[in-house]
């Protein structure tokens, strides 16, 4: 690609690379192409209509997109186009400084990470496509949690820190 686009946050969805870029509030695509041996131009993810990612922390795709935003809020996205949905049984005590939202196909939950050394799931609604929220999981003591990766089949999750990964 001859324009270079500068990302906060990558993600790969089958034979994608999506680059968030808060800067100029674009989630960037990347196609693999076998028939070259590497990535295609950067096609952008948002063409119908215009978002502000600038307050975006992280995001995670399943198909559809989720973006976590500074202030807590989870945006939905298909295809490029804001779905409308809602979180259901929220938690009692709100999201603070969020940092990493995870999910993907094979899960049924959305995982989202805040500074408090919390992990929040909250369950994927097939039927209405709202999100429920279902449990936490409080990680005192171990430091600021940099990222976390789901293993659906061994039902484990693995968080990385600083200096070591929990599992």
């Amino acid at each position: 690609d001859t324009t270079f686009h500068k990302g906060s946050y990558v993600v790969d969805w089958g034979n994608k690379v999506y680059l968030l870029d808060t800067e100029t509030s674009q989630i960037w695509k990347y196609a693999y192409k076998a028939t070259t041996g590497g990535f295609g131009n950067a096609e952008q993810y948002f063409v119908k209509e215009k978002v502000d990612l600038a307050s975006a922390k992280s995001f995670a795709i399943d198909s559809n997109l989720y973006v976590l935003m500074n202030n807590g809020d989870i945006n939905k996205y298909y295809g490029g186009t804001k779905v409308d949905f809602y979180i259901n049984n929220p938690p009692f005590n709100s999201l603070k400084d969020p940092s990493i939202i995870y999910t993907n196909d094979k899960l049924d939950y959305v995982f989202v990470v805040d500074s408090q050394g919390r992990i929040l799931l909250y369950q994927k609604d097939t039927k209405t496509g709202n999100l429920v929220y279902s449990t936490q999981y409080l990680l005192p003591n171990i430091g600021e949690i940099r990222d976390i990766s789901v293993d659906p089949d061994g039902k484990k999750i693995l968080v990385l820190t600083k200096d070591k990964i929990y599992e």
